[in-house]
């Protein structure tokens, strides 16, 4: 499944040239066979506040999911939280630039974030399969 990930955040940001916020979405929204509109993905990554858009886009992937998985709001926000709570306690600050300083690569031949998007995505895969669908995890074909 890490390669996986790994492939299609590589293909969001050499291929596509999508934001870190666009990348989660569509990198989540494929994995769990789940498609958000390419409006309502923009509107997301349009959005500008403190936290990075990687976990911004995690987030709103997330109660998307919970949603069409008839999780109800209260549940899904609680989760939401968790998975915040447990990605600051493992990198700190959730700012763009916190985020960039400590675990950016400048040496990178692609997007300076790569590898930490895709290790983000993959414990953000894990945390959803567990939390949402239990022992039924979705396929990694």
């Amino acid at each position: 499944m890490r390669k996986k990930i790994q492939r299609l955040v590589c293909r969001c940001y050499d291929e596509m040239d999508y934001s870190c916020t666009k990348t989660a979405l569509s990198v989540l929204s494929e994995l769990f066979d789940l498609k958000i509109g390419q409006r309502a993905a923009q509107r997301v990554a349009n959005q500008s506040n403190a936290q990075c858009g990687l976990f911004e886009g995690i987030k709103v992937f997330l109660l998307f999911y919970c949603s069409c998985q008839e999780i109800k709001s209260d549940k899904a926000t609680e989760l939401c939280l968790d998975l915040l709570r447990t990605f600051e306690k493992q990198f700190g600050k959730l700012t763009c630039g916190a985020l960039v300083e400590k675990y950016g690569d400048i040496e990178a031949k692609g997007h300076i974030c790569e590898k930490l998007t895709a290790d983000v995505l993959y414990e953000a895969y894990e945390f959803i399969n567990k939390a949402c669908l239990g022992d039924k995890t979705v396929p990694s074909g």
